[in-house]
């Protein structure tokens, strides 16, 4: 797929069952996707931060497209 260089961040951690500290973690994805310019970002959460993000939940098999500008999202899934 050349989806180019990928590094793992702490801002995408679960904070389920207290795993990493939730203000921390949600602080951190906020100062990111608040710094995010042009393109395409594709990040790989838990459903926990997805949730707390976007207000939506993928379920499995599925994904949620979120626009860090407008705040708009959309929920696919993959059957």
């Amino acid at each position: 797929m050349k989806l180019g260089y990928w590094t793992t961040f702490q801002g995408l951690n679960s904070f389920f069952q207290s795993y990493a500290n939730k203000q921390d973690t949600l602080e951190r994805l906020r100062f990111k996707l608040d710094a995010l310019t042009e393109g395409v970002t594709l990040m790989v959460p838990h459903q926990v931060i997805i949730k707390a993000v976007t207000g939506a939940s993928s379920g499995s098999g599925g994904f949620v497209a979120y626009n860090t500008h407008t705040k708009r999202r959309k929920v696919f899934r993959l059957d």
